[in-house]
């Protein structure tokens, strides 16, 4: 029986660091035209529902969608054989704590 995991991600920089952590933390290269074309669909067309399929092998699956009339965020999903909550938690806080460092990084380089 598969295990499944769910998270919400919004689709902005934190989402492309979460698709890099997602495929070095469980060894698979995610679809690059499917993890692209969130980001265009996030800028064209924010009313309609939309689904991904961004890996698929027989012991795991990742895919996502995107509810009607909410086009800022991705709702995550992977399935495996295994329970992937702590790694899934640890690439999306990975991905938060990445994004305030760069933050930093810009807010102290403006200063000057």
């Amino acid at each position: 029986m598969a295990k499944v995991v769910e998270v919400f991600v919004p689709i902005d920089s934190r989402l492309r660091f979460v698709f890099f952590g997602l495929e070095c933390a469980l060894g698979v290269t995610l679809y690059p035209l499917e993890t692209e074309r969130v980001f265009q669909d996030c800028q064209h067309d924010q009313v309609s529902a939309k689904s991904y399929l961004f890996h698929d092998s027989r012991a795991l699956r990742v895919s996502g969608k995107v509810e009607e009339y909410e086009p800022e965020d991705l709702i995550l999903r992977i399935e495996g054989r295994r329970s992937l909550q702590d790694v899934l938690q640890r690439v999306v806080e990975g991905a938060d704590a990445l994004l305030r460092d760069l933050d930093r990084f810009h807010d102290e380089n403006d200063e000057d």
